[in-house]
């Protein structure tokens, strides 16, 4: 192999254009393929200039490296000190080829690969292509029907959906909002993979597990291993297989009431509150699928009933459940005129107290809740209804000053309503009677809940 020819196709390889410095590379590589041991050394120095690139040096300082450490290692034989020169030369090209090539990422930068795009997807203000690589700065924006497959260098398979915005980190990524499923394999030693939220970290220990992140709250569900969860106060704990752990909202207080229905016998349904509560149903229901398991089948002359107790007028409260009407809820006045539909009520009609929470029997066709004091003391809200008749979440919170309606874990309308202290009634409390549908995952609590922890329960318990 010529030196003078070498040194030609470096000089076009520095100094030409693009196109000129690929044809240049294309030289090289043809001069080379007869040379063993000049091809063993170029080798060599790749490996050297890609370890200093690694240590985020910029591409002439690398080279300048290169022949720093070769100076020492210099050896008697000119052929040696040629190919030497040769090899520092062809590292300056090639590094400064890689500053002028944004679409070759430089090794210190890399950190996996855009496998699968669904949708609209941005990184750094681009859209995402499948097969791109992408560096430990960029961040990702995925619009609310779209998703993103990432796999790292160390084989993690990261899927971003539900609007996410996300920030690529050397040892993970921050997850600003969305959610993230995640399947990882053994972690390399020393290579952490760390998903960041505002409110928590999770340090990944080999698992399967999902991610989700709103304004208010950070959620983890591990599937199978276990992810280490690090609050932003310190604390944490290992979240193991089938557990979750949530962070940045107030804890749920435990419930008064819980009816999954997953376990019933005949009429008898198992409640799961703790409390002991008898629930049976007036006639035996049909099976039926709930938004998780089992379900309960409700029809006209079909009532849940739960004996009465004082813990069921509580004088804050939340009820809420999973309801999937038959007809839409607006057309049920003509199944019952004149008759209340009834999602939750503990009330006295001849006294006009308690609480009533669902469709009233007379007026417009309108949803909601009132507290009823005696007296003709009343405090109401009710609203229109959507025409649905998929899986839709209810809830309503009465007390701490105001009355409020959710569906779908948003809030659709509040009222200002105060008293000291609820009445108690000696009388049974009544679930889903008049309705035509199936409802799942009932839940009574002895506190008005925050928007967030509404928010929270409707997202834990989607279908």
């Amino acid at each position: 192999m010529s030196a003078p020819k070498v040194a030609a196709v470096i000089e076009d390889f520095c100094s030409g254009s693009h196109e000129e410095a690929l044809a240049a590379e294309r030289h090289l590589d043809r001069l080379l393929a007869d040379d063993p041991a000049a091809r063993a050394m170029l080798a060599s120095q790749y490996r050297m200039h890609a370890r200093l690139r690694a240590m985020h040096a910029p591409p002439r300082d690398c080279a300048a490296a290169v022949c720093r450490i070769l100076k020492r290692r210099r050896r008697v034989r000119r052929a040696l000190i040629v190919t030497v020169t040769m090899a520092a030369a062809l590292l300056i090209a090639v590094g400064s080829l890689m500053a002028l090539r944004p679409t070759r990422t430089p090794a210190a930068a890399a950190w996996g690969t855009v496998t699968a795009v669904r949708g609209p997807v941005h990184h750094d203000g681009q859209a995402a292509e499948a097969g791109r690589p992408v560096a430990a700065s960029e961040s990702l924006v995925v619009a609310a029907e779209a998703s993103v497959v990432l796999l790292d260098a160390a084989g993690a398979r990261l899927t971003l959906t539900e609007s996410a915005r996300a920030t690529l980190r050397p040892d993970g990524l921050r997850l600003e909002r969305g959610r993230l499923d995640a399947e990882v394999p053994p972690r390399p030693p020393g290579h952490p993979l760390i998903i960041a939220t505002p409110h928590a970290d999770y340090e990944v220990l080999g698992t399967r597990f999902t991610v989700r992140v709103t304004d208010d709250w950070s959620h983890l569900t591990v599937q199978a291993g276990r992810v280490r969860a690090r609050e932003g106060d310190g604390t944490g704990m290992i979240v193991g297989s089938g557990a979750s752990r949530r962070s940045g909202v107030a804890p749920l207080p435990p419930p008064v009431l819980y009816l999954d229905f997953e376990q019933r016998d005949g009429r008898d349904v198992v409640d799961r509150s703790g409390r002991g509560h008898r629930v049976w149903v007036t006639r035996v229901p049909e099976d039926a699928t709930g938004v998780r398991g089992r379900g309960l089948a409700c029809a006209i002359g079909r009532v849940l009933q739960v004996s009465d107790a004082d813990d069921l007028t509580p004088d804050r409260g939340t009820f809420c459940l999973w309801l999937k009407p038959t007809i839409p809820l607006p057309e049920h006045e003509a199944l019952v005129p004149a008759f209340p539909i009834e999602l939750y009520t503990k009330a006295d009609w001849d006294t006009r107290q308690g609480i009533e929470i669902g469709r009233p029997a007379h007026g417009p066709e309108r949803w909601g809740l009132r507290v009823m004091l005696g007296d003709g003391a009343t405090h109401q809200l009710y609203l229109p209804t959507e025409r649905r008749t998929v899986w839709m979440h209810v809830a309503a919170s009465w007390g701490d000053g105001h009355l409020r309606w959710y569906i779908d874990g948003e809030l659709r309308g509040e009222v200002a309503a105060t008293w000291d202290h609820l009445p108690d009634l000696a009388n049974n409390a009544r679930i889903g009677n008049n309705l035509v549908g199936v409802i799942d995952e009932v839940r009574l609590y002895a506190a008005a809940l925050s928007a967030e922890q509404i928010r929270a329960l409707y997202t834990d318990s989607a279908p």
